[in-house]
């Protein structure tokens, strides 16, 4: 059985916790005289959780989905160890390190391999306090935290987006209203630009403007005068002559 190096986390997965003292296997002799070496292998256990973290941060960059997806996979570790406790699943990794509470009611450090049988199903497991102290800040201060603060960004900007949208929305309205209004507006003063230089004379009734364009002609007034009057022919006795 090896004791554990200061630079053990720098190894892959598998190598890193088999060089790892099992303080289960370790007579009481043995686990007084190698208190200290036990606390130092659960800091550097806590110290790859460390760096783990830090690799996946790496790698996800600004993806929300790939934070979503590994924080799921957080949530789910203590249905794959069956234990309650604050658990962190390794990125790309079969480990899983947790703090859990013993029948004693004591915390204890535990690495479970998810890949290895029974026997070997608990890689390590360490109950010293300042091992459990540091775990629980990486967990809550550095995992739990970094989740909260990507999965808040998110939501505010999604948030920010639904307001850009309908800003937007509103924005289309506000103009197409504006342009249909423009559009009327210019209709109207088309419409006050006509001049009254064409009238129309019927027997009993007298003299009638009809609104025609400035150079309209004798044929466009009276075609104009039927379609205002909603005539086919213009009244008996009546004839359309210039305003004077």
């Amino acid at each position: 059985m090896k004791f554990v190096q200061e630079n053990l986390y720098e190894f892959t997965d598998a190598k890193f916790f088999n060089s790892l003292l099992e303080e289960e296997e370790l007579s009481p002799a043995d686990k007084k005289k190698l208190k200290l070496e036990l606390e130092k292998q659960g800091m550097a256990v806590v110290k790859k959780c460390i760096n783990n973290f830090s690799a996946f941060k790496k790698n996800a960059g600004d993806i929300w989905q790939e934070y979503r997806d590994f924080w799921s996979t957080q949530k789910n570790a203590d249905e794959s160890v069956q234990q309650k406790g604050n658990f962190y699943n390794l990125w790309e990794s079969d480990y899983i390190v947790g703090v859990v509470k013993e029948p004693n009611g004591k915390g204890a450090l535990k690495v479970f391999n998810t890949s290895a049988s029974k026997d070997d199903y608990i890689a390590f497991s360490c109950k010293s306090e300042n091992v459990l102290k540091a775990f629980n800040e990486f967990f809550k201060e550095n995992l739990e935290t970094t989740m909260k603060n990507v999965i808040k960004a998110q939501k505010d900007a999604m948030v920010a987006k639904k307001a850009a949208d309908e800003q937007r929305v509103k924005d289309e309205t506000v103009a197409k209203k504006k342009e249909n209004l423009d559009a009327f507006l210019q209709e109207s003063k088309i419409n006050e630009e006509k001049i009254e230089k064409w009238m129309i004379y019927i027997p009993e009734e007298g003299h009638w403007p009809i609104k025609v364009d400035v150079d309209a002609t004798y044929k466009e007034a009276k075609k104009e005068y039927l379609k205002t009057a909603n005539r086919k022919k213009l009244p008996s006795g009546s004839r359309i002559e210039k305003a004077v």
